[in-house]
């Protein structure tokens, strides 16, 4: 929706007029900063999506208390929080959901969070008080990164942009060696030193006349945690027309799989006017990665839905497609679906779309992954609660027999029992390749919220462990990244806090017995009729045909890589063997290291 910015300090309003034309595509509509009395500047870009009128462009003051919001998100529930205040005699001069965030933290502070549903990062300033409240949903759908400094505080919806104002924002080691271990970063760390990520669900209070933190937790909604009295299909509707509301048209992102043909068939049968967009690989060197695009003409063949079939460019055009990804992502990141992405968005934006539906999260909530349905098999064990051997299982260096044999009795809540199903490479071949031995550690702060009145088991902590680090610090930031690239707002219904808490309390009831989104199927038999993919392959690219088809530029790659003076040669370049030998782990490896390549050329053109 937006992209914001802003500091107080020496540098601050050199910082906003520098870089507020570097988020032109998260806000292409109107571009504004304001520079207030005791220096704190705030900047602002909008993508007019509520409200579309110069009323509501940021930053947006409030003229009686002085209070003032730069925020990128939407509040879906904005218009009951409005007559909340409407009630205690509260007056509005627009019908932006941006006043009601403004005029809500002016009344309530930050208490006033947990009653927000939706998607946002906000920096807000209370006069009264002197201090910036900047703060993040529990689910990371939208990005706020931040630096303090003697020279002063600075902030922004991009990290690369307070690196030049960072004196020590050279590589951090740590990070990197996470991204080669999982694919990407955790928050509240960045690929820069001294560069940090708001957290997830993250409320920050800083200070203004001292720049301390006087203030730093964890807020989730009220919504995720209290039980409601309605049922699955009536809350999935709502969580639809409240994503679509004031949109006479949207694109969907359409495959051949469950979660977005719910939200194709809900939405045709709300009367919603959508377009379907469907991915194709004909490029690809095995038929498998086509069928999901087949299925999902299929599905929508059936819906009367209109279905737009994008082709991926060629495998010899990859290196541009991962040209325009790594600014996209502003940091490197290895899943592939994200370069199928940047041109599926990009046709969604050139057919003029602008807002864009999406079934990311209801694996996460319904228990749609393998894994959990394998792990709901060994509930019935003990679990064992060694340090030595979590910290095995999470090196990833034993025999993957053992492994699996060993993984069976960890504890639920250790962050081997996730990371056993999330990691890209073992701790020794990273300790082989850069000399960095460094084991992954889980955000575990994060976990806390979700887990509030969600009994203990492998499964449902597994799960919660999925939502917290996979959705909020690598889907959704994926996806906000691309799609605010081609200047969309993309929304995912799943995602709603009121079927969050509906998926957990069903699947508990059950003790988590009912995976494979059984919950869902229930409640819309007509799924049943659609011929959906068993076993659905998504977005899932073919890496090795991109890899193989492309040998000079993974050859160049390696070769920039090999003068950083960061990694083994003989390891390094062992690796471009890989496509052709069937080495998948490898495989993945020398991927995230083209991706790695190619971000540390465009860091190092800045």
């Amino acid at each position: 929706m937006c992209g914001i910015l802003g500091g107080i300090g020496a540098e601050s309003d050199r910082f906003v007029f520098e870089n507020i034309q570097s988020l032109h595509r998260r806000g292409p509509d109107s571009k504004n900063h304001v520079i207030l009395e005791n220096g704190l500047c705030l900047g602002a870009t909008r993508l007019a999506m509520t409200d579309p009128h110069t009323r509501s462009n940021q930053p947006m003051i409030d003229l009686l208390t002085k209070n003032v919001l730069v925020f990128n998100g939407e509040i879906y529930n904005y218009k009951k929080l409005r007559e909340k205040l409407i009630n205690r005699n509260i007056k509005f001069d627009t019908e932006s959901d941006t006043e009601v965030l403004l005029k809500y933290l002016s009344e309530f502070g930050i208490d006033g969070i947990c009653e927000l549903e939706g998607m946002f990062a906000f920096a807000f300033y209370n006069y009264a008080r002197n201090v910036l409240i900047i703060a993040r949903d529990l689910l990371g759908k939208k990005p706020l990164y931040y630096t303090i400094t003697s020279r002063g505080l600075l902030f922004s919806s991009q990290a690369s942009l307070l690196k030049n104002y960072t004196p020590d924002s050279s590589l951090n080691t740590d990070a990197f060696s996470e991204y080669l271990r999982i694919g990407y970063i955790q928050d509240p760390h960045t690929i820069f030193k001294n560069i940090w990520a708001v957290n997830p669900g993250e409320v920050l209070e800083i200070n203004l006349k001292n720049l301390c933190i006087t203030q730093k937790k964890i807020v989730s909604p009220k919504s995720i945690h209290e039980a409601n009295t309605l049922n699955l299909h009536d809350l999935f509707n709502s969580a639809i027309l409240e994503r679509t509301v004031d949109h006479s048209h949207f694109a969907l992102s359409m495959s051949g799989g469950l979660d977005s043909s719910l939200i194709a068939m809900q939405s045709a049968k709300l009367g919603l006017d959508f377009t379907a967009y469907t991915m194709s690989f004909p490029d690809s060197d095995k038929e498998r990665y086509n069928s999901d695009s087949r299925a999902a003409q299929e599905i929508c063949k059936n819906l009367k839905v209109r279905n737009i079939v994008v082709e991926m460019p060629s495998a010899e055009e990859i290196p541009l497609v991962m040209s325009d990804f790594i600014s996209a992502m502003d940091e490197p990141n290895i899943n592939p679906t994200g370069l199928a992405q940047m041109i599926l968005f990009s046709r969604i934006a050139k057919d003029g779309n602008r807002l864009l539906l999406t079934g990311d999260g209801a694996d996460e909530i319904f228990g749609g992954y393998s894994r959990h349905n394998k792990l709901s098999k060994l509930n019935f064990l003990p679990e064992l609660k060694n340090k030595k051997l979590e910290a095995m299982i999470i090196s990833g260096n034993m025999n993957k027999k053992l492994a699996k044999i060993l993984y069976a009795f960890t504890p639920s809540q250790s962050d081997a029992n996730w990371l056993y199903w999330h990691l890209v490479s073992s701790q020794r071949s990273i300790k082989k390749l850069t000399g960095i031995d460094y084991n992954v550690k889980l955000n575990q702060s994060i976990f806390t919220s979700l887990k509030k009145n969600t009994s203990r088991s492998k499964v449902s902590d597994l799960m919660i462990m999925d939502l917290a680090i996979y959705i909020a610090m690598e889907s959704n930031r994926r996806l906000d990244r691309i799609s605010m690239w081609s200047s969309i707002e993309a929304r995912s219904p799943f995602q709603s806090e009121k079927i969050i808490e509906y998926g957990y309390r069903a699947l508990e009831n059950e003790r988590f017995s009912n995976l494979n989104k059984k919950v869902m199927v229930d409640e819309f038999p007509d799924l049943k009729n659609l011929p959906l993919l068993k076993e659905k392959i998504g977005f899932v690219s073919p890496v090795g045909h991109w890899l193989r088809s492309n040998k000079k530029w993974v050859t160049d790659s390696l070769d920039h890589l090999n003068g950083l003076d960061m990694f083994d040669s003989k390891h390094l370049y062992q690796l471009s063997e890989a496509p052709y030998k069937n080495q998948w782990d490898s495989t993945r490896l020398l991927w995230s290291l083209v991706v790695f390549s190619h971000w540390f050329k465009s860091l190092q053109k800045q």
